[in-house]
C-alpha cells in the first residue's frame, strides 16, 4: 500500500494553485518532493510501533520528474501494511498513511498559497 501524489501539466496546476504567472516546472517539482517528504513523516508519526519494522519501512520513493510535471509515491515495504492500515477481522484499523495522506493535501495546498 503506498500513497502517490502526482502533479502534470503543471501550467494548469500554477494556475490553479495561484492567480499570478510564473510557478516553474522546477519549483513544481520540488513542491511535490516537499510534500512527499512530508507526508511520508507525517506517516511515520502516526504509525503504530510494535517493533518499529512498520515505521522504519515507510519511505519515499518512485520519484518521477517528467517535462510536464512531477509524481512520488510514499509508503511502508512490509507483507502486512495493509491489515494495520485498515484492520482485520480480529483487528481493528489503526490508520497512519490516510490521515498523512490528507496532511500531505493540506501541505501542497499551503504551498500553492504561499507562492
Amino acid at each position: 500500500m503506498s500513497i502517490s501524489i502526482q502533479v502534470d501539466g503543471y501550467k494548469s496546476i500554477a494556475a490553479k494553485f495561484i492567480e499570478v504567472e510564473g510557478l516553474s516546472l522546477l519549483r513544481l517539482q520540488e513542491i511535490v518532493d516537499q510534500t512527499a517528504t512530508e507526508v511520508a513523516v507525517k506517516a511515520k508519526i502516526y504509525c503504530p510501533v510494535d517493533t518499529g519494522r512498520l515505521m522504519g519501512s515507510i519511505e519515499v520513493k518512485n520519484q518521477v520528474k517528467t517535462a510536464t510535471g512531477a509524481s512520488a509515491e510514499i509508503g511502508p515495504n512490509t507483507d502486512y501494511e495493509s491489515y494495520v492500515e485498515y484492520g482485520t477481522s480480529k483487528m481493528g484499523a489503526q490508520p497512519y498513511m490516510r490521515p498523512a495522506a490528507l496532511d500531505g493535501e493540506e501541505f501542497i495546498s499551503k504551498q500553492g498559497k504561499i507562492l
